[in-house]
């Protein structure tokens, strides 16, 4: 997690299969936070529960990501850093189109 300086202000690995967890760390950020999620194959659940946390969710295009932002080491947790930063700054890639969770 970022602040709006782009410091990192917590850092938390979270498991896709335990949701009650990773509901309960979400709804500690408070309603006007904003999680940048990759619109991968996955994205569907997170965005839902994060929405149900009161969050909002913006989907990252995968590809125009790694043409901004190609890392030497790709990692999850390099990964969430870059989504943050991208975010935090205004460009964070969406897909074109409309996509939902409905």
């Amino acid at each position: 997690m970022l602040n709006e300086n782009g410091n990192v202000v917590d850092r938390c690995e979270l498991w896709h299969d335990d949701t009650t967890e990773t509901s309960e760390y979400f709804r500690t950020i408070g309603r006007d936070g904003i999680a940048a999620v990759e619109a991968t194959r996955n994205w569907y659940w997170m965005v839902e529960l994060l929405e149900e946390c009161g969050l909002a969710a913006k989907l990252a295009h995968p590809q125009k990501v790694r043409l901004i932002a190609e890392p030497g080491v790709k990692t999850d947790k390099v990964d969430a850093k870059t989504l943050a930063h991208l975010e935090r700054t205004g460009f964070l890639p969406e897909p074109e189109g409309s996509l939902s969770c409905s």
